[in-house]
């Protein structure tokens, strides 16, 4: 018998690398296995979106009392047609926007929707302000003050064609509180 030695080469065969074909079947599957693993993250269900945001909004309130009770400020939340912001007083004792970290402006995109009360009244949507015109200011909505107070409110977030419906309020003492659903009032 004869013996191979260890610095004999392989076959042909053996050696050759894959082939361009080959390599783009690898690729193309990894694109699917990918596409699959971000769908569930990109392709929210409505009734997801609206829970989330539900709770991002009754989350980001209450940390602005508390900012507002630590940094003795007087805070104020105005909600637009397409997204949300907090309000605190200037220098010169105008409102303007209040865009310290969770506080900044806040889309809020179609379908979904925003209905506020306060004090038992319909609340609609703000106006956008002109940057140019001086005299005008945002007024805010719901006042968080320093001392733990809250204008007493209810929010419900929703969405257009869903029943899924997350309701946000707050008393007049700061109590929050948040359910799935919208309560019937008497």
């Amino acid at each position: 018998m004869r013996r191979r030695s260890a610095a004999c080469p392989a076959s042909p065969a053996a050696t050759r690398g894959f082939t361009l074909v080959e390599l783009m079947v690898v690729v193309v599957i990894i694109g699917i296995m990918l596409s699959f693993v971000t769908l569930p993250f990109g392709g929210r269900s409505v009734d997801d979106r609206i829970e989330f945001e539900a709770k991002r909004l009754d989350r980001t309130l209450r940390f602005a009392l508390e900012e507002a009770e630590i940094k003795g400020v007087l805070i104020g939340f105005r909600y637009l047609p397409d997204h949300y912001e907090f309000l605190a007083p200037g220098k010169d004792g105008k409102w303007e926007p209040y865009d310290l970290g969770p506080f900044r402006s806040h889309p809020f995109a179609a379908p979904l929707t925003l209905q506020l009360r306060v004090e038992d009244r319909v609340v609609p949507p703000a106006q956008e302000t002109e940057k140019n015109d001086e005299k005008a200011e945002p007024k805010p909505q719901i006042l968080l003050l320093p001392s733990g107070e809250v204008s007493a409110f209810r929010m419900v977030v929703g969405a257009g064609g869903s029943p899924t419906r997350y309701t946000v309020e707050a008393d007049a003492m700061g109590k929050f509180r948040f359910q799935n659903g919208e309560e019937k009032r008497k």
